[in-house]
């Protein structure tokens, strides 16, 4: 009699463990996402450049990273893989989440890697742009002056080219980069002379 109920207890303590874990789930997500207005944000070709992304950030303000991979999975998993624009804005917001939280620079360079090369496949300046000043800007917080400059200076040429206006902390940016970068490339060029000397 004694293992009957033991078992009895047993069963029921497992059964309340996972209903009590399945609860826990669906309230740490908190409250439920638009992904669909998400998705077709992130997807349209007509919006304006970051069109969702900056909808999507503050939503994951103060969330944890494990809900924003749970939420990234949903809008994988409802956009569609093959379009362009989606990616690449979806591959941005992630990258500025994980940069927000300090994950890895290998991982949000390659989140930015997917997303400029997702814009260049769309063929519009616009996206293109604005993914590049995101990606230079990115990277010049993260002291990889290099790609900073390169993104940058693009991002400021192709804006030239179809005369958008860039802002005054763009061009800040784009100077403190030039400077930072233009010091790497002489104290490397001086260590070059010292060395061969």
């Amino acid at each position: 009699m004694p293992t009957t109920l033991t078992a009895s207890y047993l069963r029921f303590f497992l059964l309340l463990f996972v209903l009590i874990q399945r609860s826990d789930a669906s309230f740490g997500q908190g409250a439920s996402y638009p992904i669909k207005e998400w998705v077709r944000k992130l997807s349209s070709k007509s919006a304006p450049s970051l069109s969702g992304v900056w909808e999507i950030l503050p939503a994951l303000a103060n969330k944890d990273s494990a809900t924003a991979v749970n939420l990234f999975n949903d809008l994988e998993s409802q956009g569609n893989p093959l379009n362009a624009y989606f990616n690449s804005r979806l591959n941005l917001t992630k990258a500025a989440y994980f940069n927000g939280i300090r994950a890895s620079a290998r991982l949000i360079e390659n989140l930015l890697d997917k997303s400029i090369n997702a814009a260049y496949e769309t063929d519009d300046d616009s996206l293109i742009s604005e993914v590049s000043w995101q990606y230079g800007s990115r990277m010049y917080y993260l002291s990889k002056l290099e790609l900073a400059s390169l993104h940058c200076l693009n991002a400021a040429e192709i804006d030239e080219r179809i005369d958008r206006h860039i802002s005054v902390g763009k061009y800040g940016t784009l100077v403190d980069i030039l400077y930072l970068r233009t010091i790497q490339v002489i104290l490397s060029l001086i260590s070059l002379i010292l060395e061969s000397h």
